[in-house]
């Protein structure tokens, strides 16, 4: 019997918590679901939430979800899109909300200020340009068919910055239109 080192206490705890009713029967779903080799219409997107509005963004961006850092403000520059910045992994990241992109701005705030406990940071990457993202909530990965996806409601589609809606546990999720948000933030950090 080999005895776990100091180090790997942690991983432990994470891994033996309580699993709960909901994620359990998710799982057993997802395990359950019959396997279709040789489909090209399936896509995969990460669900999280900020402040009441649930969103998707390509798998392929994302890198890591970790939780709550210390914000390091920037003085002059922080402001409702550019919170500040983080380290992640011995590297400071412009932490960045989407809630202006999405226009949940009031809410947001609140976040960022008070977080909920279910509240994570989503590193992102895409063209040599690193992010972390500001999240309520996070579900995690969902795969879907493109059959799936529904046009979105013309209020957004004037925008282009919702491409389509998913129904995920009886909820209303907006695909991001991953190009538009991460312009959107270059603009706020140039």
């Amino acid at each position: 019997m080999t005895h776990a080192s100091p180090d790997h206490q942690p991983l432990f705890r994470l891994l033996d918590r309580p699993v709960s009713e909901d994620d359990l029967n998710e799982w057993t779903r997802q395990a359950a679901a019959p396997r279709v080799q040789g489909r090209t219409d399936v896509q995969s997107a990460l669900i999280f939430r900020v402040a009441t509005e649930w969103v998707a963004l390509p798998a392929t961006l994302v890198l890591e979800i970790v939780g709550r850092r210390l914000i390091h403000r920037l003085p002059h520059r922080s402001n409702d899109v550019v919170v500040g910045l983080v380290n992640v992994r011995g590297r400071l990241l412009p932490l960045v909300t989407p809630a202006r992109f999405l226009n949940a701005l009031s809410n947001d705030q609140k976040t960022v200020a008070n977080p909920s406990g279910k509240d994570r940071i989503i590193v992102i990457n895409e063209d040599q340009t690193r992010l972390a993202i500001v999240a309520d909530e996070v579900h995690g990965i969902y795969r879907f068919s493109t059959s799936e996806v529904m046009q979105p409601p013309l209020t957004l589609t004037t925008t282009g910055r919702i491409t389509g809606i998913l129904s995920w546990k009886g909820k209303t999720v907006g695909q991001i239109h991953p190009k538009l948000l991460l312009d959107f933030f270059r603009r706020y950090l140039a």
